[in-house]
Formats: structure tokens, C-alpha cells, sequence
């Protein structure tokens, strides 16, 4: 499974802080049959429009090893949420 991980702070809704602590993160993508089956359009906001989706849950999960749980808990509490989604610019892709 491919995964990418985040090389620069990504645009968003969240505050800047929390959006920082992506930068160094691997998180791997969501599997294309996954995003097929659960009829995925992550539209939260455009900023990251046509970048790469991950798990919400894998992606809480990978903060918390880097031991960033300030950014854990803040995505964490947003259950509602199943995907996220970076740009693909500031993102290298990892095989």
C-alpha cells in the first residue's frame, strides 16, 4: 500500500498550529475500492481539492506515534469526519 507523507504545512480549516504538526507525518492512502464503496466526495473545503485521501483514523493514529497528540486530539474529535485530504504539493508520495 502506497503512502504519502507530509513535506510542508497543508492549506485548511484548521488552525495553523494544528496544521503544522503534519509536516514529517506517513500516513498511508486510502485504498481506491475503499473510496469506491463508501461513495467518498471529501469536500470539507477546497483547499485540498484533488490531493490525496487518507483515513481520518490512520492518520489521527500516525500523530499520536510521532507523539503530536495536541494535532491527535484536535482530528480525533471529529468523528463525523472518515477521510481527510492533503494537497498533493505539499505531500511526497512514498511507495
Amino acid at each position: 500500500m502506497s503512502s504519502i507523507k507530509i513535506v510542508a504545512v497543508p492549506p485548511g480549516l484548521a488552525p495553523q498550529k494544528i496544521r503544522e504538526e503534519w509536516v514529517g507525518i506517513q500516513i498511508p492512502l486510502a485504498a481506491t475500492d475503499m473510496l469506491r464503496r463508501a461513495h467518498v466526495a471529501v469536500k470539507i473545503d477546497n483547499q485540498n481539492e484533488g490531493g490525496y485521501i487518507v483515513l481520518r483514523i490512520m492518520a489521527v493514529e500516525a500523530l499520536r506515534l510521532a507523539d503530536k497528540n495536541e494535532a491527535a486530539n484536535y482530528w480525533d474529535a471529529l468523528p463525523f469526519v472518515r477521510f481527510l485530504q492533503f494537497k498533493q504539493e505539499v505531500c511526497e508520495l512514498v511507495a
